[in-house]
């Protein structure tokens, strides 16, 4: 469960906010959870197995672990869905109905506390 901060600032989301924070963080957990498993398994069974024939060895390091994979379809379609699911957590939290007037209100009438090294404006 997503653990909900309030502060001045706050900005309560609406249900179509809440419902699309939701869906992105279940296909996100659904792509770094099962999709990864199956993407290790790919490489374990497949990827691995004809690096070690090519090279006589198993891969020594990430790098060489993610030149073998570079090419394979599965990784290339794994890392382009998790980029675009990460964007998707981005802009689930971006909102065009925010009016923060009365928390800023409440933030400028809240006294300033002074900090060493740092003066107030």
């Amino acid at each position: 469960m997503v653990e909900r901060l309030s502060h001045a600032l706050h900005v309560a989301p609406t249900r179509d906010e809440l419902s699309r924070q939701a869906f992105v963080s279940s296909l996100r957990s659904y792509i770094l959870v099962d999709m990864a498993a199956s993407m290790r398994r790919h490489y374990r069974e497949r990827v691995e197995p004809a690096f070690q024939r090519d090279h006589g060895r198993r891969p020594a390091n990430g790098e060489e672990v993610h030149e073998a994979m570079r090419d394979q379809d599965y990784f290339r379609y794994y890392s382009s869905v998790r980029y675009n699911t990460q964007e998707m957590v981005f802009r689930s939290v971006e909102t065009d109905n925010v009016d923060i007037s009365e928390a800023r209100r409440d933030v400028e009438a809240t006294p300033a506390r002074e900090t060493p090294g740092i003066r107030a404006a």
